[in-house]
């Protein structure tokens, strides 16, 4: 898959996961953020936006919210054999769910998929591969202010060459 191909589908998932329920800005369901992250690659990115759809679901007394959430996220590259590298990127797809665990801390999971990208480039040997791979995570926010927080992400992505597990920290917004 080219690389405007995998620009189209980020732009597709992230419509789609925007556009999931017909009311938006009413509660602050709307959130995006970016983040950095340590992976067994490198240094990576982070940039997400969700929708919180449902968020009258009790659960032992505890409210919780289900949503889908649109990820990209680039793995950075790692360095392997005689000078060459590694890269892999991923644009994912999930469905979030989140319980508050302490006043203004949220913890929750993710299910989903990704398109995956990785590249080997070597002095012998250079492909790119793409395709659709499961996106499992967790994580813990917390809300600094009503409509600013961090948080922090555990993932696992499964990529085209290596997977990766990705621990990041993000700053997010609801709208």
């Amino acid at each position: 898959m080219k690389a405007s191909k995998f620009v189209g589908s980020a732009v597709i998932m992230s419509a789609l996961a925007l556009l999931a329920a017909p009311s938006f800005a009413d509660r602050g369901d709307i959130y995006g953020g970016v983040g950095i992250g340590k992976n067994s690659f490198d240094g990576g990115v982070r940039v997400f936006g969700g929708y919180t759809i449902y968020d009258q679901f009790r659960l032992a007394d505890k409210k919780v919210d289900v949503g889908v959430e649109a990820t990209y996220i680039d793995l950075g590259s790692t360095a392997f054999g005689n000078g060459g590298t590694v890269t892999e990127k991923n644009l994912g797809a999930t469905a979030v769910g989140s319980v508050e665990v302490l006043k203004d801390t949220r913890v929750f999971a993710r299910v989903g998929f990704g398109q995956a990208q990785g590249t080997i480039t070597s002095p012998v040997w250079n492909e790119t591969k793409t395709g659709m791979v499961p996106v499992v995570g967790v994580g813990a926010s917390y809300a600094l202010i009503k409509n600013l927080g961090v948080r922090a992400d555990i993932e696992r992505l499964t990529g085209m060459f290596e997977g990766a597990t990705s621990f990041s920290v993000s700053v997010f917004a609801r709208f």
